[in-house]
């Protein structure tokens, strides 16, 4: 609801989400992971929604105005809700180092005397964090696939 902005909207969004997954069940195979399939049903909505929302113009008193060269909304909302759902996957100790480097830009070495370690345990499990997040994030491979041949 976040993205939205106010409750009808988002359960809008979610009756259109349900529809579609009814709609489209049949595409669903078992090289991804249902709920996965389900996010990113929920995702493209969102998207299409937020798209459809920018190119309609908004009224502003008695003027009409369409909004401005920026950042689209649709490309900020998913991805917000993908590091957020990235994030929610991780350890405590994962979330806490990469909100450390990357949002609050602390550098390693203050990590390292916030956390009383040394320096070359921050870059380890920095590495560790990253590797984690970018796991998450990138679709799980499928048994049934195959790998390709060298």
């Amino acid at each position: 609801m976040t993205a939205v902005g106010n409750r009808d909207d988002a359960e809008d969004l979610r009756q259109e989400a349900c529809v579609r997954c009814l709609q489209g069940r049949s595409r669903l195979s078992g090289r991804v992971p249902p709920a996965a399939w389900l996010r990113a049903v929920q995702r493209s909505t969102l998207a299409d929604w937020l798209r459809a929302r920018r190119r309609r113009p908004v009224a502003i008193g008695s003027e009409t105005a369409t909004p401005g060269d920026g950042p689209d909304p649709a490309t900020a909302a998913v991805n917000r809700l993908s590091i957020a759902e990235v994030l929610n996957g991780l350890t405590n100790l994962q979330r806490t180092m990469l909100t450390w480097r990357y949002q609050d830009q602390l550098s390693p070495s203050e990590m390292a005397r916030r956390l009383g370690v040394p320096v070359s345990s921050v870059y380890q499990e920095l590495w560790r964090a990253r590797h984690a997040a970018r796991m998450a994030y990138l679709p799980a491979p499928s048994p049934l696939r195959k790998p390709p041949a060298n």
